[in-house]
């Protein structure tokens, strides 16, 4: 029997409710880390820890985000305590003080693990400290995203061909130049978020620019989804991925595509993000128990019948 929408989830009270009433007290109770401070974030059903060693930069910065929103959703002056004291863990421990940017993974009480600078580490921090910053004014938060974007056009964009590479060491120094769809629609989001603090052009027209390469750069206009890696002068490399393509950053590009008509009324952007979305429904929805799946291959042939949670998301 195929699965229906129920009413409820048009209604935006019924979100509201659930994070206000579920997610947000569910993780305020069991992530807190009040021995070291920032979050543990490998929890099971019941928010007991089953794993507690690592923090990374993008879980932190994910937390921070989840609870500034919240505090912005219901006041709750826990939620905006949680955040301030995320972006101090993050502040303290995660940020290099030599190079800038952020570690990748640090120890639980934040002994550095990792140092390379993943450019999809720096990104989530970017949108977790945006999103931050829009709602509590934060100068020295601010202060510390402005210089991870001024790093990232330094070291990370590529002038020539334009894109994210994937990869930094921990000196900024290119240990990948791949272009991943993955990097450049977190860049893509992390611009927007940042626009929406400040209204500095520079950061839509960074967005722009990205939305413009994966549109005509990662798209393969055949089957009308985007593919996954490529080169840094973008020759798609099918053989890392066994061509198979992940929905999850399909339906992202559709988002991402959607909000940017939603402020330039570009058409392109528009019948772009339906196309997308139209592959991933044609190829990727599940008819009998609903959901997406999440490997598919470029051809539209189911490549695993996995669900995950970030693509239903």
């Amino acid at each position: 029997e195929s699965v229906e929408p129920k009413a409820c989830y048009w209604d935006a009270d019924f979100y509201r409710a659930h994070i206000v009433e579920q997610l947000l007290p569910f993780w305020a109770h069991h992530a807190a880390d009040s021995q070291y401070g920032g979050f543990i974030t490998h929890l099971d059903r019941q928010g007991r820890v089953y794993d507690d060693m690592l923090k990374t930069a993008a879980m932190q910065a994910r937390m921070i985000f989840g609870f500034a929103i919240g505090y912005e959703l219901c006041a709750d002056p826990t939620y905006l305590r949680l955040a301030e004291e995320g972006v101090r863990f993050l502040i303290e421990r995660l940020w290099d003080p030599h190079a800038g940017g952020w570690y990748q993974e640090v120890w639980r009480d934040g002994r550095v693990k990792v140092t390379d600078k993943s450019i999809f580490a720096q990104a989530y921090v970017l949108i977790g400290l945006a999103e931050y910053c829009r709602i509590t004014h934060d100068p020295i938060a601010w202060e510390h995203a402005c210089w991870t974007y001024d790093l990232l056009e330094q070291a990370a964009w590529d002038e020539v061909n334009g894109g994210y590479y994937e990869t930094c060491g921990v000196d900024w120094q290119p240990i990948s130049n791949a272009k991943t769809i993955c990097i450049q629609l977190d860049m893509l989001m992390a611009a927007l978020c940042l626009y929406g603090v400040t209204p500095e052009e520079h950061y839509f027209r960074r967005a722009r620019q990205l939305a413009d390469l994966i549109a005509t750069r990662m798209r393969d206009p055949r089957y009308g989804c985007v593919l996954e890696r490529f080169s840094s002068s973008w020759v798609y490399d099918p053989v890392s991925t066994r061509d198979r393509l992940q929905m999850g950053h399909n339906l992202k590009t559709a988002w991402l595509l959607l909000r940017l008509f939603e402020r330039t009324h570009v058409e392109d952007y528009f019948s772009t993000a339906i196309e997308v979305l139209e592959s991933c429904l044609r190829c990727g929805w599940d008819e009998t128990y609903g959901g997406f799946y999440q490997h598919v291959y470029r051809n539209g042939v189911l490549a695993k019948d996995v669900k995950e949670w970030w693509p239903e998301c």
